[in-house]
């Protein structure tokens, strides 16, 4: 059994509010306060933002519940700059780990070689697991405005720092991660709202992460990866 099955009823939530909670249960996966705060405070950022902006978001205003009104617009910033930095330093770069590692191990279970690793349009060596972490360390540590000291840039850091703390919801994160390749933290923000305004994209996104979980769980059952069932938060559409 999964270690929580959360629904979200899209047809009864306000695009903003699917956005938030699902954004919610992608950051803080484990902790249901932390969760709780991430998305109000999601809530009143984005209302505070339609009020400012459009003048029918500023004449609904007042109907919302309080709770999404009266949420510390300072506080709100906070949580939103730290769930930000956890998405691009954690989530995305663990995604990106798995989503690799998926491609490789399809690959050569359909019989052929597995990925090869490129640089600047040149083939450089067939695909090795710890030259792609060594990578995807790099790239986290540039998000981080941190020196590239080869003494810290070790597997090990990046199985402690994203690997560890994204397993529970690793399958979203690759879902998400597969809509919003390359596009840039800010842009991010944009696409993952708009997608929240179709429940029919809304759904097929937690059906996608859905059918991720079990093809993590069962590579993992061959031993090519260490997750339980029991470690996941599951997402579905009500």
């Amino acid at each position: 059994m999964p270690r929580e099955t959360i629904t979200l009823a899209l047809s009864s939530l306000w695009p903003f509010e699917a956005s938030a909670q699902f954004f919610g249960i992608l950051i803080e996966p484990t902790d249901a306060e932390a969760r709780r705060q991430l998305t109000l405070a999601e809530y009143h950022r984005q209302l505070r933002h339609d009020a400012e902006t459009d003048p029918e978001g500023a004449r609904i205003w007042q109907y919302w519940p309080p709770e999404y009104l009266l949420f510390d617009p300072t506080l709100a910033e906070k949580l939103h700059k730290r769930a930000m930095d956890i998405l691009d330093r954690e989530r995305m770069i663990a995604a990106e780990r798995a989503r690799v590692r998926l491609c490789d191990w399809l690959e050569k279970d359909a019989g052929g070689k597995g990925l090869a690793l490129w640089e600047n349009g040149e083939k450089l060596r067939p695909f090795n697991s710890e030259d792609f972490d060594l990578w995807l360390l790099r790239q986290q540590r540039i998000l981080a405005s941190r020196p590239d000291d080869p003494d810290k840039v070790t597997v090990k850091t990046i199985e402690q720092r994203a690997w560890k703390h994204t397993k529970p919801v690793l399958h979203l994160a690759v879902a998400f991660l597969s809509r919003m390749r390359g596009k840039s933290s800010v842009e991010r923000q944009a696409a993952w709202a708009a997608l929240f305004n179709d429940a029919r994209e809304a759904e097929a996104l937690l059906d996608l992460a859905e059918a991720l979980r079990h093809c993590l769980l069962a590579i993992a059952q061959r031993g090519r990866l260490q997750l339980l069932e029991e470690q996941t938060v599951r997402v579905v559409a009500g």
